[in-house]
């Protein structure tokens, strides 16, 4: 038995480790998302009666505002994640930080239209 199940994970491990990064990675992310919702929106909602055009500029998007700080964290749990339990990858960290971010940008903007 301990024989078959090494070999089914030497076959699949990869996708495995895929997979429960990827779902940490949602239950992370939306997670931080919502903690970020109720702990920010009593600072940025009031700044949409500012009479400075910026401030009342966030404070009535203050969700989108929420939303880009949950991505700038999420991103390094992220790419961390994928590179040392995904990939088994060596080398520099932050250069690969930084491509996640290039990567994920495209996304980010079309997740921010939609909302």
């Amino acid at each position: 038995m301990r024989n078959a199940l090494s070999a089914l994970y030497d076959a699949h491990g990869l996708k495995l480790r895929f997979l429960v990064v990827g779902v940490w990675n949602t239950v992370f992310g939306y997670g931080l998302f919502v903690v970020l919702l109720f702990a920010l929106k009593p600072v940025l909602q009031p700044l949409a009666t500012s009479d400075n055009a910026a401030l009342g500029l966030l404070g009535h998007n203050w969700y989108l505002v929420v939303q880009w700080v949950s991505w700038v964290l999420s991103v390094p749990q992220s790419a961390v994640a994928l590179k040392y339990f995904v990939f088994r990858s060596t080398g520099r960290t932050l250069p690969e930080i930084g491509r996640a971010y290039v990567v994920y940008l495209p996304m980010q903007g079309v997740s921010t239209v939609l909302l």
